[in-house]
C-alpha cells in the first residue's frame, strides 16, 4: 500500500482488518479526492511552464537566429567580391556579393550548375582540383586565375576553405 494512504489510514485510526465505519470512510474519500485534485493541479502547473518555456525558448531561437542571418547579410552586403558556395564535386548551390551587378549576372550564370558547365575545360580542372586541395588539406587554399570577361582579360583573387556545411539535394531528399 502506497505510504500516503498508509499514513492517511493510521491518521483516521482505520486498520486494514477492520471495516471502518461511515464517517471514516467517507472522511478518507474526501481526503484522497483533495490529493488527487491537488496532484492533477500539481501536474496542470508543471505541464503549463513547460509550454510556457517551450514557447518562450522558440520565440528567444528565432530572435537569435533573424539577428545572426541579419549579420551575415550585412557582412555579405559589405562585400564588394563574390562567394560562391560550391559542393565537393562542383556544384554551385549560393552565389553572394554586395555588389548587385556582379551578383545578379554571376547568380544567374552560376547557381546549380557544375565549375565545368560555367567555365572551359582548363578553368574548370584549375577550379576542381583546388577544391580538392581545399577539402584534402582541410585548410584555406588562395588561388590566382584569370578571366575573360566582356572581352577583356581580368585577374582574380580567390580563396576556397572548407566547410562543415552539409548539402542536401532536394531532388534527391
Amino acid at each position: 500500500m502506497h505510504r500516503i494512504l498508509t499514513r492517511q489510514l493510521k491518521k483516521l485510526d482505520i486498520k486494514d482488518s477492520v471495516i471502518p465505519n461511515v464517517s471514516a470512510w467517507e472522511i478518507l474519500l474526501n481526503q484522497v479526492d483533495a490529493y488527487y485534485k491537488a496532484a492533477d493541479q500539481d501536474r496542470y502547473t508543471l505541464e503549463r511552464s513547460l509550454t510556457i518555456s517551450s514557447e518562450e525558448m522558440q520565440v528567444l531561437y528565432k530572435r537569435q537566429k533573424l539577428s545572426y542571418e541579419n549579420r551575415l547579410h550585412s557582412i555579405f552586403n559589405a562585400m564588394p567580391d563574390i562567394l560562391f558556395l560550391v559542393t565537393e564535386d562542383g556544384k554551385c548551390i549560393e552565389v553572394t556579393s554586395g555588389n548587385k551587378d556582379v551578383l545578379d549576372e554571376n547568380r544567374k550564370k552560376s547557381l546549380g550548375k557544375f565549375v565545368h558547365e560555367i567555365y572551359d575545360d582548363d578553368q574548370a580542372y584549375f577550379f576542381n582540383q583546388s577544391i580538392k586541395q581545399a577539402i584534402t588539406s582541410d585548410n584555406l587554399v588562395v588561388i590566382n586565375y584569370q578571366l575573360t570577361i566582356k572581352g577583356k582579360n581580368r585577374y582574380f583573387e580567390g580563396r576556397i576553405m572548407p566547410s562543415k556545411y552539409e548539402y542536401k539535394d532536394k531532388k534527391t531528399v
